[in-house]
């Protein structure tokens, strides 16, 4: 304890100065790297930087009183202490602390210079920076302990800003009562009040950076929950929107149909606009399905939960779902193919693209067919339409979400749910060209996830 008691105020001082520029070099990293607006954090960071100048000042002014001007370092400090009741003013959101402040903060500068323009000893001027050091630790510590904040490491630097104004009082006592006071004496007290400012850069410094992170993090809590209502109101608006497309749209193809008795008492014309409107309702109606499948799968990527299955099986359970009269025929092999899978994911999957391939494969084409191959570690789920192909140059653009060639809705939007699907499975989906016409849509998966 004796040997530190017995360090030399300027070599604290140099370590106070030295801390401070390495804080502000850490609030300057951390502000660098975060990338956003910390108007608490920019102003403590300024507050660091001339507090660090303000110590080397001193040292400068020790060393080569003809050149530094004694007050310099005073006027830093000054500055610094002001900044840092700034900073934690932002940082604790409080109100009408400007004014004030600004007026401190040029009373105190003014009055330390006309110290030295009447002539004033170094003493009364450092007795005089002691007892503004006095004020300023004093407002600090009382803005923190009356904060709502019932933080501990707030509490904690209150009570050492309070201390340290408490020893620079008993400095000020001593200039006072005893004898003039000089800035690097050996004296106890001086030693003190070096040890407690090394005291309060370090705790100050490492609480002021873990109070800002604190904010940030309850910012983004904030902005998270904040994200997480509006997404559970947009899901909740697609059914809603999707709901009332499909409504209307079954109403009117119900009618249509019912128009479809009297079709032979129609114009031809007539006859032509109506099949149009029942196929522009009909999209209307795939496309509100779609929307509202590919929401929902997005929110069921996040419970992504494969299980192993067999593929025969799944196929089947998805072909039941359509009319026996559709023109979709399986070629299944006799022996089971198990992998690792969603099941209703790639139910959703082999959905859209017998959809797909449905839409396209012509009326008096053969039927679309559905078939499996296996690899060594992957599974193909193929389905293959004769329809009108696709172009080499569109190929890679149908599983592009809502891509629309020649005025299609469906193609393109349903593909891209499969390809999400063919994703959170580690496999892909690709497109082939088919014997003698059409298409082939290939769902790669691998047989264990």
């Amino acid at each position: 304890m004796a040997r530190v008691f017995a360090l030399d105020p300027k070599t604290l001082s140099f370590a106070v100065g030295l801390g401070n520029l390495v804080f502000a070099l850490l609030a300057t990293l951390y502000v660098a790297k975060t990338r956003t607006s910390h108007p608490a954090l920019e102003t403590w960071r300024w507050g660091r930087l001339l507090a660090g100048c303000g110590f080397l000042t001193n040292l400068a002014s020790s060393a080569l009183p003809e050149l530094v001007p004694a007050v310099l370092g005073n006027l830093l400090h000054t500055l610094a202490v002001s900044l840092d009741i700034a900073a934690y003013c932002l940082l604790l959101d409080r109100e009408g602390w400007r004014r004030p402040l600004l007026v401190l903060a040029a009373v105190s500068l003014l009055l330390q210079l006309l110290v030295v323009v009447l002539g004033g000893s170094h003493g009364l001027l450092l007795l005089v920076f002691s007892g503004l050091g006095v004020v300023f630790y004093g407002t600090l510590s009382t803005l923190l302990f009356r904060a709502s904040q019932h933080d501990r490491l707030l509490k904690l630097i209150a009570w050492i800003d309070l201390l340290m104004a408490l020893v620079l009082l008993v400095r000020v006592l001593k200039g006072l009562a005893v004898m003039p006071l000089v800035r690097f004496d050996n004296d106890s007290v001086t030693l003190l009040l070096y040890l407690m400012l090394y005291l309060v850069v370090t705790i100050n410094g490492f609480g002021f950076l873990l109070l800002a992170k604190q904010k940030d993090d309850k910012a983004l809590y904030r902005a998270l929950d904040e994200l997480a209502q509006a997404d559970e109101s947009r899901h909740e608006f697609l059914a809603q929107v999707s709901h009332e497309f499909r409504t209307p749209a079954a109403l009117i193809k119900a009618s249509l149909d019912s128009l479809r008795i009297i079709g032979g008492e129609l114009p031809p014309s007539v006859v032509h606009r109506l099949d149009n409107i029942r196929l522009a309702t009909q999209r209307l109606n795939d496309l509100a399905n779609t929307l509202l499948t590919h929401d929902r799968l997005n929110r069921q990527s996040m419970l992504f939960q494969p299980v192993h299955c067999e593929l025969g099986e799944q196929v089947r359970q998805v072909l039941a779902f359509y009319p026996p009269e559709t023109p979709v025929v399986a070629d299944l092999p006799d022996a089971p193919l198990a992998l690792s899978a969603d099941p209703a994911q790639l139910r959703i999957a082999m959905h859209n693209l017998i959809d797909n391939a449905l839409e396209h494969n012509p009326p008096a084409g053969s039927p679309v067919r559905v078939f499996l191959r296996s690899t060594a570690a992957m599974i193909e789920i193929c389905v293959a339409d004769s329809g009108a192909g696709i172009s080499d140059s569109e190929k890679p653009e149908v599983f592009k979400r809502f891509y629309n060639p020649a005025g299609h809705f469906t193609r393109g939007v349903g593909l891209s749910i499969v390809q999400g699907i063919a994703r959170n499975h580690g496999g892909d989906i690709s497109v082939r060209d088919n014997t003698p016409v059409g298409t082939i849509m290939v769902l790669r998966l691998p047989k264990v996830h």
